[in-house]
């Protein structure tokens, strides 16, 4: 693992992954993942007595969405709790800290879906078909008593 990318995420974060994940767990490495504008994600690979697992941490730091709202590490991780009975892949919540007391950030921990984000897909027909179909089954879930 590069150094100066644990440095980054510091060693409160490691560990609060490591002990939601396992705590006898050994990071083989750390990503930083490109595209994200209101936060900071990194995909963290870990190693276990049950093989190799790919998490992804969220890290709410932007200083100005936070002050409007305080709360984003609970919204995003309640937001995943729904997402969940929605019949199409979402990452799923492995913990998250609130206000940053255990990790140092507000932070969101999740399991990692593969894949890559295309903006301008090569067929754009089949492309909008799955996103509408996708969207069909989102719509579809009760989230009356969902407050965002």
């Amino acid at each position: 693992m590069k150094n100066d990318i644990q440095h980054h995420l510091g060693e409160r974060m490691i560990q609060w992954v490591k002990n939601a994940v396992d705590s006898h767990a050994v990071i083989e490495s750390i990503e930083q993942l490109k595209g994200s504008t209101s936060s900071t994600l990194h995909q963290i690979s870990l190693r276990s007595n049950q093989g190799m697992q790919n998490v992804v941490v969220r890290q709410f730091d932007n200083e100005e969405w936070l002050e409007e709202e305080p709360d984003l590490a609970r919204h995003e991780a309640e937001s995943l709790r729904l997402a969940a009975k929605v019949d199409v892949k979402t990452p799923e919540i492995i913990g998250f800290d609130k206000t940053g007391s255990k990790c140092g950030t507000p932070a969101v921990l999740m399991t990692m879906l593969g894949g890559a984000v295309e903006l301008k897909p090569k067929n754009m027909n089949k492309w909008l078909d799955e996103l509408a179909r996708a969207l069909v089954k989102v719509h579809a879930v009760e989230a009356d008593d969902f407050s965002w």
